[in-house]
């Protein structure tokens, strides 16, 4: 702002009326237009009067008003013209009384003897400046508090809806897991029933392919169960215990090759490799990467399959348990089969993706995602190496802390 329209003056000595009348007529000549609450009975309650009929761009008020005194007749004049910048005047050279006023909300307070026309002028400018910045402010604070509104409204909607979303998806798991409880309870009192009925005439070999059948049964049984109830706490960090690798992966190697006895595949389970980890999703891991390996080892004339570990050099003195400061372990699955291209490996782990050398192999693109999933939950990591034609190894870890060694 350059100049200023309009001026209320509530002034009761006619001389500093004049005075200020002068000042501004020859920085604005006409263009300003003064109004004066100035005679020799001025009031306050005349330049209220006169504050409701012209809309000042500025107020300059003497605190000396018959009727008023001290920062009095400052909150007057707030109260009935909150939005206008004041200007205060006053005889008395006393930087308390300004101090008082400045924070009691004036934007300026000036002591008569020592203002000129170059120091009104600047505090009336500044005066209009700060109350403009002041109003901004103002106004950007609202804004914030409504976007804030709009935010915590859009969180709100959003939080109801993910839980109903998730509600729904317990449900269905619930149903599904119901479903698939059905045929496993069939599948094992089916082979209890062949193995009570044929025990005398069932072969060794058939003896052992119907137990294998049914301990497969009870384990899908309790991975359901297992499952559904990670499902339910899937915000929290999964249960741990001790957990012996080498036994599962024993387990796993045994149903695969009962599962195709024909195929000359060499297992190598390292013997006592054991782990901190919830048992049901370690060992979903561990069955997705062995089974990963054995269906990618198929078309391999000599076929080898690997589980190992890789266990850190201790520091001096450092124990084989787990400990917050324990360096974790690295533990491998390891195959000669067709193995694939580097520049492949980030899909990988993706829901739903397979990769070109995945053609004739049968699968959903889910496993690895399950495996990345489960080493996740448990603060791990997973990473693959392969070459084509080279076979491929999966290195994963449970977590700092997870520490292989004899199991016990």
């Amino acid at each position: 702002m350059t100049g200023f329209n309009n001026v209320l003056l509530i002034e009761d000595n006619l001389d500093d009326a004049r005075l200020v009348g002068t000042y501004l007529d020859d920085h604005f000549g006409k263009g300003c237009t003064v109004h004066l609450a100035a005679t020799l009975a001025a009031t306050l309650a005349a330049g209220l009067a006169a504050l409701g009929e012209a809309e000042p761009d500025v107020v300059l008020l003497d605190l000396g008003l018959p009727d008023s005194q001290g920062l009095a007749g400052y909150l007057a004049v707030h109260r009935a013209a909150p939005g206008t910048p004041v200007v205060i005047l006053t005889g008395d050279d006393d930087d308390e009384l300004a101090l008082d006023a400045l924070r009691t909300g004036a934007e300026d307070c000036l002591a008569k003897q020592h203002t000129t026309s170059a120091t009104l002028l600047r505090a009336m400018r500044l005066a209009v400046q700060r109350r403009q910045l002041g109003e901004g402010l103002h106004r950007r604070e609202a804004q914030c508090r409504a976007i804030e509104v709009d935010v915590e409204r859009c969180v709100g909607e959003r939080t109801a809806s993910l839980e109903s979303a998730n509600a729904e998806l317990r449900g269905l798991n619930r149903s599904l897991a119901h479903d698939l409880r059905g045929p496993l309870a069939g599948i094992i009192g089916m082979t209890q029933l062949v193995r009570r009925d044929a025990r005398e005439v069932l072969p060794s070999t058939a003896w052992r392919r119907l137990q294998l059948i049914e301990q497969s049964a009870l384990d899908m049984n309790g991975l359901i169960e297992r499952l559904l109830s990670l499902a339910e706490q899937r915000q929290q960090a999964p249960p741990r215990e001790r957990l012996d690798l080498t036994a599962l992966a024993q387990a796993i190697a045994e149903r695969l090759t009962a599962a195709e006895p024909r195929r000359p595949v060499r297992w190598r389970i390292a013997p006592g490799i054991a782990a901190q980890g919830d048992r049901a999703l370690v060992a979903s891991l561990l069955q997705n990467l062995l089974e990963n390996a054995w269906k990618y080892s198929r078309t391999t004339a000599a076929a080898e399959i690997e589980f190992g570990c890789e266990i850190p050099a201790e520091s001096p003195g450092e124990s084989q348990d787990e400990g917050p400061g324990a360096e974790a372990t690295v533990f491998f699955v390891r195959d000669n089969g067709v193995g694939f291209a580097m520049e492949q490996a980030s899909q990988l782990f993706e829901d739903f993706e397979r990769l070109p050398s995945s053609a004739g192999h049968e699968g959903s693109g889910l496993g690895l995602a399950g495996a990345r999933r489960t080493v996740e939950r448990h603060g791990g990591a997973i990473w693959a190496d392969s070459s084509p034609g080279a076979g491929a190894t999966f290195r994963f870890t449970l977590g700092r802390g997870s520490r292989g060694g004899e199991s016990r």
